[in-house]
């Protein structure tokens, strides 16, 4: 019997390492992926909240919401009654116009505006003109009670009635850290400081700086049909001179009580459609023709209408409210006019079929209802106040 011999090879131990066994490398490479993932979303994290936290020195001005003035004239929501003499019913919406201004805006927002050709982005310093915020605002309020006072000063002497100056100055606004605002309110009237009767708003800026910072100084101030003394410690104001932290203004007597309702509304652009408002309540017609208006731009005691900024996002408030006419202020003033004109332009392109008219004067703006279909306006003798 053949014997046969068998070989013996002599095989290698298997070697543990990445080449033989491929999972402790995939598991490596895991580890550093979700490494990198858990380090990128810890970033992106970061730059979120950072760009939400940090303010930066700018002011936003974006398109905002619309307002009818003239409603239903015997509806208890509308914001102008009329007493004292007949009001009319009207047709069509006299639209007063917001924008949305946001203060030391976040990066996200700066960024969305430097993108967003319907947001203006502004310097701190170039919105605020160094103002403090409660400056802005006791300005603001300012604003919005001297444009009421003109607004019914020009509708009633357009509607036929006589307006008369009133004795003193009206409080306007009371700036809540000065002295007067411990004993002085917003529509008060000031007759006399120191004795002394108040006949034009410079009047009582002149006295007070007559005295020194800390003197005491009187003041006879009427409301309510009553008139009372008080006192009022003069502070420092910011050039150093005697303050007593109040804005007045001249004041009329009016035959008849217009009632503005322009709580949480401040500034002085409503002036003029203020004004129309007041004016078509007095009137028979309808000044819009039915149609809806929007309306922005100072108004001034004679009847001039003054440029006021933001027109551009404005014109997107009223092309959003389905305005048919946008009556905006032409530009008249020498100072501004380049950028008045460019600001303009602008409003213009953004306007689309919104028609957008210039005005100077309220009987510019009456005219331009008129041809847009607006009823004629048929002023009768007013009955007596």
């Amino acid at each position: 019997m053949a014997h046969e011999q068998m070989s013996h090879v002599e095989r290698p131990d298997p070697v543990d390492d990445d080449t033989s066994n491929p999972r402790p490398a995939r598991a490596f490479r895991w580890r550093r992926w979700m490494s990198w993932l858990v380090a990128v979303a810890i970033v992106v994290i970061i730059v979120a909240i950072a760009g939400r936290t940090i303010r930066l020195p700018y002011y936003t001005i974006a398109p905002g919401s619309a307002l009818n003035l003239l409603g239903d004239v015997d509806a208890k929501h509308s914001r102008i009654q009329v007493d004292g003499t007949e009001s009319y019913p009207t047709k069509g919406e006299i639209m007063l116009l917001f924008v949305r201004e946001s203060a030391r805006v976040n990066v996200w927002q700066w960024v969305r505006a430097s993108l967003d050709p319907n947001i203006d982005l502004f310097k701190e310093q170039q919105f605020t003109g160094g103002l403090s915020p409660e400056e802005i605002r006791v300005q603001s309020d300012a604003d919005m009670a001297r444009s009421q006072l003109a607004a019914k000063k020009v509708a009633l002497e357009a509607a036929g009635f006589k307006v008369s100056t009133g004795a003193g100055v009206a409080v306007l606004a009371v700036q809540p850290s000065k002295p007067a605002a411990a004993v002085i309110r917003s529509g008060d009237i000031i007759v006399a400081v120191d004795g002394k009767k108040i006949l034009q708003p410079d009047d009582v800026s002149k006295t007070v700086r007559a005295h020194k910072v800390g003197d005491t100084v009187a003041l006879t101030v009427r409301r309510d049909g009553k008139d009372k003394v008080v006192q009022v410690k003069a502070a420092r104001g910011d050039d150093g001179t005697p303050v007593i932290g109040v804005i007045v203004s001249g004041r009329y007597d009016f035959p008849v009580d217009v009632n503005v309702d322009t709580s949480q509304i401040g500034g002085p652009s409503a002036g003029l459609a203020m004004t129309l408002s007041i004016f078509d309540k007095l009137t028979p017609g309808a000044l819009t023709g039915g149609q809806r208006v929007a309306v922005t731009g100072t108004i001034s005691e004679d009847g001039s209408v003054g440029e006021i900024g933001g027109i551009s996002q404005k014109t997107g408030s009223a092309k959003a409210a389905g305005a048919q006419l946008f009556i905006v202020p032409a530009c008249t003033n020498k100072d501004i006019k380049s950028e008045c004109e460019k600001e303009l332009a602008k409003a213009e392109k953004r306007a689309g079929n919104l028609h957008v008219v210039p005005v100077a004067t309220f009987d510019e703006a009456l005219a331009a209802l008129r041809a847009n279909g607006g009823d004629p306006v048929d002023i009768r003798e007013p009955a007596a106040a």
